[in-house]
C-alpha cells in the first residue's frame, strides 16, 4: 500500500561508475512505488560549485576522453528517472541519506551526514556506507553530532554497524544494499530498455573498477579454463584500453543491466555488478581490489555481504582457481532463499522508520 509521504533523498548518483547511479536509482524507484514521492535533494549552487564541474569535465575531456560517452549515457538516464529539489521544510516530511560510501570519511560531508538540515525533521539512514572500518579520531565527534539527530541509523555493512555501536554507542541495522529491494523482474525490465544489440554467443562480461595491472591476464586464463571464446569489456580506465577483448566505452545503465544478464559468467571487482549479478542470478567470479591490509581498502563490503549469503567460495584467488577449487556454476536456490529474508527485513525497517 502506498502512503502519500513526501520524501527528500540524499545520495549519490552520476560519474562513470555505474554502481554509483544504480543503488541512487533503486531507493529512489522502491520508495516512489511504496510510500510516496520522492525528490534527490540538491544543494544551492554556488560559484566554487560550478568551477569544480568545469575542473572536472575539463579532466575527463582530455585525459578521460574515452568515458564521456558513457558518462552522456548514464546522465541521460538520470534525467529520465530521477526528480529533484532543493530542500524546504515545507516540501518533506522525512529526509533519507542512502546508501553507497556517503560517510567515508574521505568524501563526507555535512550535507551527506544530513547535519545542514534541521533537527526537527525526520531524519533516516538506508544502507549507508563508511567504505572502511575505522574513522580518524579527528572526525568522530563530527559523526557523534549527526547521528545522534537520526531517528533510525542502518548500514549496508555490518562492520559499519559496529563501528557506530562501539564508536557511538548506538544502534544501527544492518541491512541489503538498495539494488537488492527491486526484483529480479524489475531489473530485468530496465535491461530490456537497453539498445544495445547483443549477441546470442556466450560471453565473459568484465567490469573492473580497480587497476590492478594483473586482471586481464587473470580473465584470460579463465576464459580458457571455463572454454568460453568471447570476452566483452566495459572499458572502466586507459590501461583497460590494451586488454585483447572486445571492448565497449559508451554503454548506459539499461545497457549494463543488460550485457549481465545475457552474460555466461561475469568477472568484476565492483560491488554492484556483483550484486546486480546475485539479483539475476548470474554467475560471477569477484576479484579483489585491494589488498586485504592495503590502507583504505574497501574489502569489508565484499566479505560482510558474501559471507552473510554463503558466497565467499566466489572471491577470486589464483590460488584456488589453479586448484580448480572454484567451479564456474553457482547453486543460487540457498542464496536466494537467504536474501529473501534479509530484503524483508530491510524492507520492514525502512516501513517502520518512516511510518509507513
Amino acid at each position: 500500500m502506498k502512503h502519500n509521504l513526501k520524501i527528500g533523498l540524499v545520495s549519490w548518483l552520476g560519474g562513470k561508475n555505474y554502481g554509483t547511479t544504480l543503488q541512487a536509482f533503486a531507493l529512489y524507484r522502491f520508495l516512489e512505488k511504496n510510500v510516496g514521492s520522492v525528490k534527490i535533494l540538491q544543494k544551492k549552487k554556488t560559484f566554487r560549485m560550478w568551477l569544480y564541474k568545469l575542473k572536472v569535465w575539463l579532466h575527463r575531456s582530455f585525459r578521460e576522453f574515452y568515458s564521456l560517452k558513457k558518462i552522456n549515457a548514464i546522465n541521460c538516464f538520470i534525467a529520465k528517472k530521477f526528480s529533484f529539489s532543493i530542500f524546504s521544510e515545507k516540501k518533506f516530511d522525512t529526509i533519507i541519506c542512502g546508501s553507497d560510501q556517503i560517510w567515508h570519511p574521505q568524501h563526507s560531508t555535512d550535507f551527506s551526514l544530513l547535519k545542514v538540515f534541521p533537527s526537527s525533521i525526520k531524519k533516516i539512514a538506508y544502507a549507508s556506507s563508511f567504505g572502511v572500518s575505522s574513522l580518524p579520531d579527528s572526525q568522530k565527534e563530527r559523526y557523534r553530532n549527526a547521528f545522534v539527530e537520526f531517528s533510525a541509523l542502518s548500514c549496508r555493512e555490518k562492520t559499519g554497524c559496529d563501528l557506530i555501536q562501539e564508536e557511538f554507542s548506538l544502534h544501527s541495522t544492518w541491512v541489503v544494499d538498495p539494488t537488492f529491494l527491486l526484483t529480479t523482474d524489475e531489473w530485468k525490465n530496465i535491461g530490456k530498455e537497453s539498445a544495445l544489440k547483443i549477441s546470442n554467443e556466450d560471453y565473459i562480461l568484465c567490469y573492473f573498477v580497480g587497476s590492478r595491472l594483473d586482471y586481464g591476464e587473470l580473465v584470460e586464463q579463465v576464459q580458457k579454463k571455463y572454454s568460453i571464446k568471447k570476452v566483452v569489456l566495459l572499458v572502466y580506465n586507459k590501461a583497460q584500453k590494451k586488454w585483447p577483448f572486445e571492448k565497449i566505452y559508451d554503454a548506459g545503465i539499461e545497457d549494463f543491466i543488460a550485457l549481465i544478464s545475457n552474460a555466461r559468467l561475469v568477472c568484476t571487482d565492483s560491488f554492484h555488478a556483483m550484486a546486480i549479478s546475485v539479483n539475476l542470478s548470474k554467475n560471477f567470479l569477484m576479484f579483489m581490489r585491494f589488498n586485504s591490509n592495503e590502507i583504505g581498502s574497501q574489502n569489508s563490503r565484499i566479505f560482510d555481504f558474501m559471507n552473510r549469503l554463503g558466497l565467499e567460495s566466489r572471491i577470486f584467488s589464483k590460488k584456488t582457481f589453479d586448484n580448480n577449487e572454484l567451479s564456474e556454476t553457482i547453486d543460487f536456490l540457498p542464496v536466494q532463499e537467504k536474501l529473501n529474508v534479509w530484503r524483508q527485513e530491510s524492507i520492514d525497517y525502512l516501513y517502520k522508520a518512516i511510518g509507513a
